[in-house]
């Protein structure tokens, strides 16, 4: 086992990627299948959002101080049978809601349906749902085979993406490896919800801003519109995640073959961002339903222009409330956040963690050509993001004058953590530079970490068993 860890140390993406897909598909299946349907946030309201693209209604609508639209009763008849799982840890799927639930079908008669916190997203993120969906429903299949479908599509899909995703990049791919086979990403990947593609897209656009520092050729005008469009998809649908587009700024992404290229980056940012806003818009605007007390939206602009220094205070206050959560959920609560592993578990995937962290910032093949500019910009991405997710909640979902951010939860930021990782790797390149490194055992200290992180699936694998049996069946 000793003379196999110098192996791990170099070990070609594509065996990663490969390795991820068997690693990933097996937990999304079981997922998907164990798992009683909805039983994800927002399930129910994602699947009538899906629902209603499928049926042709691409944007949603207001009434009676609510949002959503018509979409076939089956879909919500379904839906209510599993309703009383949701947040009671002590009810478990029954024979009688199952046997309810295979005898709903699809019945062509339509109406309103609420889902004010989906009917905002863009008809585009759910695309691969939508499509399962309407099959189904052409087909005449009952609506719980249309769901599991469409839970199923969307795994083959966010699998297939994330798996490309690790096959192109470099300094990120353990870490994209590592962060798609937590319980929390695999939950998202095996659900109907939107950020099955909103993620690996995520995960798709740092992979190859990764792989084109890391090369270090100028970025064809092709693969920059390719780029352009993969990102307007994704912060159209989670705005706070625009962050992602300071990556334009990094240095190391060459987009002109004489200089930095100022102008060019502006412009590419300017236009990416206003098509993105204007997405964003178009799609809100349709099926926004105002906040209820006691939130408002213009109350708490109002208290923090009256109290400016304010915020310094909730940031602190919400850390400390709340900072463990953000790392928990982030691992992975399942369920409607009712279905938490082991305390041991944790541990140890903050042990993974760590391996994984010392991974990224020890060179495999030598130092990268990264520099403290593609660090900070990873850095300063990472960053804008997170504040826009905490600001976002605090104006929209927090009550007017609350001394913590409300709703904010450790899966909003699946999708930004391999920033993280590029930044450790270009940390490396900076401070590698000019220094010897005592190959063999740099090899061997990387391979080790590499090797605990490869084999931590198998630990998630016999917790996440147990944890779904137990939640819903024992």
């Amino acid at each position: 086992m000793i003379r196999l860890i110098p192996l791990f140390a170099h070990l070609r993406m594509w065996r990663l990627s490969l390795l991820y897909i068997c690693y990933a598909l097996p937990a999304g299946c079981f997922l998907l299948i164990a798992t009683p349907p909805f039983q994800t946030p927002d399930a129910a309201n994602h699947f009538f959002r899906a629902t209603q693209i499928a049926q042709g209604g691409w944007f949603a609508r207001s009434f009676g101080g609510t949002s959503g639209g018509p979409i076939d009763v089956g879909a919500s008849a379904f839906a209510a049978i599993f309703d009383p799982i949701a947040h009671h840890a002590e009810v478990k799927l029954t024979s009688s809601m199952d046997e309810r639930g295979r005898a709903i079908r699809w019945n062509g008669d339509n109406r309103n349906a609420e889902f004010p916190n989906t009917a905002i997203y863009p008809a585009y993120a759910y695309v691969p749902q939508a499509l399962a969906i309407a099959a189904g429903r052409a087909l005449h299949v009952p609506v719980r085979a249309t769901y599991l479908a469409s839970c199923a599509f969307s795994l083959l899909v966010s699998v297939a993406l994330t798996s490309w995703a690790i096959a192109i990049a470099r300094g990120t791919a353990l870490a994209l490896f590592a962060i798609a086979l937590l319980p929390c990403t695999a939950m998202l990947f095996s659900s109907v919800s939107q950020e099955a593609t909103v993620v690996p897209l995520c995960f798709l656009l740092i992979a190859w801003i990764d792989r084109s520092i890391d090369d270090g050729v100028v970025v064809s005008h092709r693969a920059l519109m390719l780029m352009a469009l993969a990102y307007i998809v994704a912060v159209s649908a989670r705005p706070p995640y625009v962050g992602l587009l300071l990556m334009i700024f990094a240095p190391g992404l060459r987009i002109d073959a004489s200089r930095y290229a100022l102008v060019q980056r502006l412009a590419w940012f300017v236009a990416t961002a206003a098509v993105a806003a204007f997405a964003t818009l178009a799609f809100s605007r349709a099926g926004w339903a105002p906040v209820s007390a006691p939130r408002s939206l213009g109350g708490q602009i109002a208290f923090l222009l009256h109290a400016p220094l304010q915020f310094v205070h909730v940031a602190i206050a919400t850390l400390k409330s709340y900072g463990g959560v953000y790392i928990v959920s982030f691992i992975g609560v399942l369920g409607w956040l009712d279905a938490s592993f082991r305390h041991g578990y944790y541990t140890l995937a903050l042990l993974m963690f760590a391996a994984l962290a010392i991974a990224c910032a020890l060179p495999a093949n030598g130092p990268r050509t990264a520099c403290a500019a593609d660090r900070g910009a990873a850095v300063l991405a990472f960053g804008t993001s997170a504040a826009m997710i905490f600001g976002s909640l605090y104006l929209t979902w927090t009550p007017v004058g609350n001394a913590v951010v409300e709703g904010v939860q450790g899966r909003y930021f699946i999708a930004l953590a391999p920033l993280i990782a590029l930044s450790l790797t270009a940390l490396t390149a900076s401070a590698q530079r000019g220094k010897a490194v005592p190959g063999n055992s740099v090899r061997k200290l990387r391979g080790l970490c590499v090797a605990i992180v490869l084999v931590f699936p198998l630990v998630t694998y016999i917790e996440l068993v147990d944890l779904v049996l137990h939640r819903y069946y024992l």
